[in-house]
């Protein structure tokens, strides 16, 4: 079983393109045109607002080992049924294997 790649920094952002540093050293950019596309996001999707606006995409943070986005807040209920908010972020599986060295 291999491990979960944890982002350990952005190191810089090109429009869409995220390059990354991983916690096993290595390098990589995510096309997050190509990925949103690939995707088929659209109207109503959570993602869609980062590909309205680059300044919103760009807003990207490393946090918790991932990218999120702050900008963008989730609506949903816990384990309880109590509402609960929280920031758009993906998962570190998708985005290692949706980079590119």
């Amino acid at each position: 079983m291999s491990a979960i790649r944890r982002i350990v920094e952005i190191e810089k952002i090109e429009g869409y393109k995220v390059f990354c540093k991983f916690d096993n050293r290595k390098l990589k950019v995510i096309d997050f045109q190509k990925l949103f596309n690939s995707w088929n996001v659209k109207e109503g999707d959570f993602e869609y607002p980062l590909m309205q606006s680059l300044e919103a995409f760009q807003a990207v943070k490393v946090i918790d080992g991932t990218l999120t986005w702050e900008n963008i807040k989730i609506e949903s209920t816990d384990e309880y049924g109590k509402p609960v908010i929280h920031s758009l972020d993906l998962d570190p599986i998708v985005i290692y294997e949706a980079a590119q060295p």
